[in-house]
């Protein structure tokens, strides 16, 4: 669609209910009909055309067009199928007639469309367009172009002159000539064109007429192809632009012609001169001293410059090395924003370093070397790191007994550990008295539990002691059960582990001491010895069976003694089908 204001056409995305259909540009018309789900929602449209760079025309609901939109599309599908299929004249007669019919039917679709477009709501920038008139090719039209007003609002810079490309060898000519006037006054559009061309120099980007047409044609500006050119010729007649084609400067002829060839946009650089004052290098060569700590060899500007751009890339690699080990340290990641921008300054031609580092010189002397290099590369060569791997370990150690320790130092190590500041200051000093404290605290913790637990199994020897069964003992049997009281306590002193030292005793109990008290009673039992009762007979006379023969008497049998089993009260279960002991029923139950 052209702006006649501009003399400019801008191309546009086409959609149909938020679905694109073809190439897409950068600004869009999307028209909503009756099929969309959100057709009705007024506020949504005007939200969708605050973000997006689109007129929303949204048709007005129409029961007709629907229906017979559905019936034509119907009626081609099945005319299509049928007429492949049949082979007898009287239908294809009847096809025909269909066919012509839905013709007539697609033609009233397209007057009505035209006349729900004429009627429809328009939508630009987040708010409604008031539209005259009934024609909606023209109300689309009107529309698009208050659309274009919006979205480059920088096109105003060109105060409405329409440039041609024929224009370019004159413009330079007339630079060559010197009929600008004052140099120093230059248009809007062509300061902002030279201001961004600056600003891509001193950032280390090269500027190409390919990449200034991008940028210009697009928005918030808008320009033509022309005028981007045109403009950029105004700025090279008037000298504050140089043009080289790979390392060639080209003259003001080879500039028109190459300008109009748009293979070689993407070779052409654009650089504004810069001339080094011995200020400027004297101020560099300051810089190095004061941010390396050491004095630079070179003198000459551009020397001194890549002497400056290879040191701060020594600089980076030494820093990556360092933040490497930031999960180990994680105060470390305060180099991440350094290190960022030192990747940035190694972009940069030599020129910027003479003439824009020292623009930022408070930012590497103060905030970056002063409070954050110096300190980080003087704490990880120094006793402090040390001290924050002793915090480590002594939480990864003890890290299962901590939760049985009442100590704010827990904390205050916790803390210091991910303090992305604790390299400055006092804070080493205070991690360091909270580490002894804490180690104290873990220390008296562990030795309390060793000896409550020692005690326990003290308490059950004791009582062992006092067993019969025990005291009938030999020596060599009691020495074996003193053995096992003294291996039991000798693997509590052993353990570091608060969880495991409580739970010894019981274990030792349920383990070991059953087993012993067992072995006690089969140490005491003695061994049954099996002998036969004498037999005796009444007058010397053995007795006889039925026939006369003489019968051995039989042998009494002696039953065994039933064997000791000794089990623990804890592995007696009572059935008991009350939760409490509440009165002596119970109690006898």
């Amino acid at each position: 669609i052209r702006w006649d204001e501009s003399g400019q056409d801008y191309a546009f995305t086409r959609k149909l209910d938020d679905v694109q259909i073809g190439r897409e540009h950068e600004l869009t018309i999307n028209v909503i009909t009756s099929f969309h789900d959100y057709r009705d929602a007024s506020d949504k449209h005007k939200t969708d055309t605050v973000y997006n760079d689109e007129l929303r025309v949204v048709m007005p609901d129409s029961e007709r067009l629907i229906r017979d939109l559905m019936l034509y599309k119907k009626t081609e599908k099945y005319i299509s199928h049928e007429t492949r299929t049949t082979q007898q004249d009287s239908v294809k007669r009847i096809l025909a007639e269909k066919a012509s019919q839905n013709s007539d039917r697609y033609n009233q679709l397209k007057n009505l469309i035209s006349s729900l477009m004429g009627k429809a709501v328009y939508f630009v920038g987040g708010k409604e367009i008031e539209l005259t008139g009934e024609d909606g090719q023209s109300k689309v039209f009107r529309a698009f172009i208050e659309l274009t007003k919006q979205t480059y609002p920088n096109l105003k810079m060109l105060r409405g002159k329409q440039y041609q490309e024929s224009e370019l060898p004159s413009i330079l000519t007339e630079g060559q000539q010197g009929l600008f006037g004052d140099e120093t006054s230059l248009p809007e559009a062509q300061q902002d064109m030279f201001a961004h061309i600056q600003s891509n120099n001193r950032g280390g980007i090269r500027t190409t007429v390919k990449l200034l047409l991008e940028k210009f044609e697009r928005k918030p500006y808008g320009w033509s192809y022309a005028a981007v050119l045109c403009t950029l010729a105004h700025l090279c007649a008037r000298g504050k632009i140089e043009v080289r084609e790979s390392t060639n400067l080209l003259d003001d002829t080879d500039l028109a012609r190459a300008l109009v060839n748009s293979n070689a946009h993407g070779s052409l650089i654009l650089d504004p001169q810069v001339e080094f004052t011995p200020g400027q290098v004297k101020k560099l060569k300051e810089f190095y001293n004061d941010y390396f700590d050491k004095v630079a060899h070179a003198t000459e500007a551009k020397a001194l410059a890549n002497e400056t751009k290879e040191a701060f890339a020594n600089q980076k690699r030494e820093l990556e090395k360092l933040h490497m080990q930031a999960e180990r340290y994680p105060f470390l990641r305060s180099l991440s924003t350094i290190i960022h921008d030192l990747a940035a300054l190694e972009g940069h031609p030599y020129q910027w370093f003479v003439t824009e580092l020292v623009r930022d010189e408070d930012k590497w002397l103060d905030d970056y070397k002063e409070s954050v290099i110096d300190p980080i590369q003087k704490f990880m060569k120094g006793p402090n790191k040390a001290l924050l791997d002793e915090a480590s370990r002594l939480l990864n150690d003890h890290a299962a007994n901590l939760s049985y320790v009442q100590a704010e130092e827990l904390d205050a190590i916790k803390t210091a550990l991910v303090d992305p500041k604790i390299y400055k200051g006092k804070a080493t000093q205070v991690l360091a008295s909270n580490i002894q404290s804490l180690k104290s605290k873990l220390e008296n913790a562990i030795e309390n539990e060793k000896i409550t637990a020692t005690q326990k199994v003290e308490s059950l020897q004791q009582k062992l002691s006092q067993y019969d069964g025990y005291i009938a003992l030999s020596d060599s049997y009691k020495l074996t059960v003193q053995r096992s009281f003294d291996t039991a306590k000798q693997q509590i002193n052993d353990q570091t582990l608060i969880a495991v030292i409580r739970h010894a005793p019981s274990q030792f109990e349920n383990d070991q001491y059953s087993v012993l008290l067992q072995q006690i009673e089969e140490w005491n039992t003695p061994v049954p010895v099996i002998s036969e009762p004498p037999v005796t007979f009444d007058n010397d006379q053995s007795e006889s069976d039925a026939s006369g023969q003489s019968v051995e008497p039989q042998k009494p049998i002696t039953p065994p003694k039933p064997k000791v089993e000794i089990v623990g009260a804890r592995d007696l279960s009572v059935s008991f089908n009350k939760p409490l002991l509440e009165s002596e029923a119970d109690i006898d139950a």
